[in-house]
């Protein structure tokens, strides 16, 4: 029972001015409390200071419990890394990837049962450009979505309708920005998208990297080259129907490490959060994460 949720006390953490996750919260606490767990509530009035309250527990023996979407499980991870606490991501954004990825239903204080009735594994973090990221990092095309679809654009269309707007027009208006990818030796240019991925599920329903293992030590990348505005769209289609295959299907590779190289700067995501990078490298980090896995998953 020692590797087990129920293993050790519980720390939920949730922003202040979450709304309706704080009730949320407030329901994980009572069904955790209803099974025996023993449960400590805290909020975080700002991202900061929800990263240092993970970093101060992370030497703790504690399950520590973030409610949020994946910026915000993010967040909370990079604060765990190296640690000895537990993280336990329950579902409160659009996405939810890494939710998903461990099977977890969309009601938080289920997924907290589950969790807790759950054993813990290690899992790898890669790393771009000095970014941590736990399920998912890209750079080019989705960068530039992710810095378009606000949260005030996502409060207007909804998270995913919000994003694919900004797809559309990315693809009917903008100019892509190129660059090239480097890794085992080999350099692929007139690149627009490129995906670094510790786990199968992208997004939006996709899953762009079907054999990403979280704990072997290595990255799945996805690289996307520029055809055209009318081959992007048949490739996102493609990719989104996944099952086809030939001319649009991206090139992958597992990788330890990469290298971007560009004119300027370019748009990228960790976790769906916006940055900029400029010839960022990539790497991974193995085994850095303590995650409670579902019962069953």
């Amino acid at each position: 029972m020692r590797d087990r949720g129920s293993s050790r006390p519980w720390v939920v953490i949730v922003n202040a001015d979450a709304g309706r996750r704080g009730r949320d919260a407030s329901a994980v606490v009572a069904a955790l409390r209803a099974a025996g767990a023993r449960v400590t509530l805290r909020r975080a009035r700002t991202r900061l200071e929800g990263f240092r309250l993970c970093r101060a527990l992370a030497p703790r023996r504690v399950v520590v419990a973030v409610l949020g979407g994946d910026g915000t499980v993010n967040n909370a991870a990079v604060g765990l890394l190296g640690g000895r606490a537990w993280l336990a991501p329950l579902p409160g954004g659009t996405e939810n990837l890494l939710c998903r990825e461990l099977g977890l239903p969309g009601d938080a204080a289920a997924a907290a049962l589950r969790l807790l009735r759950g054993r813990v594994a290690r899992r790898d973090v890669g790393v771009l450009g000095g970014r941590p990221f736990v399920v998912m990092a890209g750079i080019g095309f989705d960068g530039e979505v992710a810095a378009l679809a606000t949260p005030a654009w996502k409060r207007a269309l909804g998270g995913v309708a919000a994003h694919l707007w900004h797809a559309a027009w990315q693809l009917a208006l903008l100019r892509p920005r190129m660059f090239a990818v480097s890794w085992l030796r080999r350099t692929r240019g007139g690149i627009h998208q490129v995906v670094f991925s510790n786990g199968p599920r992208y997004g939006g329903g996709l899953v762009l990297s079907p054999g990403a293992d979280p704990a072997d030590g290595r990255l799945d990348v996805a690289v996307l080259p520029w055809r055209g505005r009318v081959a992007r769209l048949a490739q996102l289609a493609s990719l989104l129907l996944r099952g086809s295959r030939g001319s649009f299907e991206p090139v992958r590779a597992r990788i330890r490490s990469a290298r971007i190289r560009a004119a300027t700067a370019l748009a990228a995501q960790v976790d769906g959060e916006p940055i900029r990078v400029r010839d960022p490298r990539v790497s991974v980090r193995p085994g850095a994460l303590w995650v409670l896995r579902g019962a069953g998953a």
